[in-house]
C-alpha cells in the first residue's frame, strides 16, 4: 500500500494544496486558495470556480471521511484532482536534515507536481537515518 503522503500526483503538471481537515472541517483554507490562485495566474493555469471546487471538496470529504485528514488539491490545465486520506500524526521526534539538491531558487516559489524529485530527497535522507529533509 502506498503511504497517504505519497498517493500520486495526477499526469502532468501543476500545482496543489495540502490542506488538514479535522472532522470534515477544513483548516486554513482561505490562506491555501488564497496561494493557489496567485500560483495559477503566475504559471497561467486555468483555475474552475470556486463553487466547483468546494462542491469537489465536500464530495471528497463525504465519501473518504476522517477524523483527521490531509486533503489534497491538484490543478492542471487538464482539470483538478482532489483526494482525502488519514493524516497520521507524528507522535515521536522526528530527525530532519538538509539537502544540497533543495531549491535555492529567489523570488516567489510554488507548490508545483510533478513532484518525484522531492521524494527522492525524502528517500535519501531516510536512508541516511533521517525522517525527512
Amino acid at each position: 500500500m502506498i503511504h497517504p503522503a505519497r498517493r500520486p500526483f495526477p499526469e502532468g503538471s501543476g500545482i496543489f494544496e495540502t490542506i488538514r481537515t479535522v472532522n470534515g472541517t477544513l483548516a486554513e483554507y482561505s490562506r491555501h486558495m488564497r496561494r493557489a490562485v496567485k500560483s495559477a495566474q503566475a504559471l497561467k493555469i486555468s483555475l474552475p470556480s470556486e463553487e466547483e471546487i468546494r462542491a469537489r471538496i465536500a464530495e471528497e470529504i463525504q465519501n473518504r471521511p476522517h477524523a483527521l485528514g490531509r486533503l489534497r488539491v491538484c490543478f492542471s490545465n487538464l482539470g483538478f484532482v482532489v483526494t482525502h486520506d488519514e493524516y497520521l500524526e507524528l507522535t515521536e521526534p522526528g530527525y530532519i536534515t538538509f539537502s544540497p539538491h533543495t531549491s535555492k531558487a529567489d523570488g516567489e516559489q510554488h507548490k508545483t507536481f510533478p513532484y518525484d524529485s522531492h521524494y527522492e530527497i525524502v528517500d535519501e535522507a531516510r536512508k541516511d537515518g533521517f525522517d525527512d529533509a
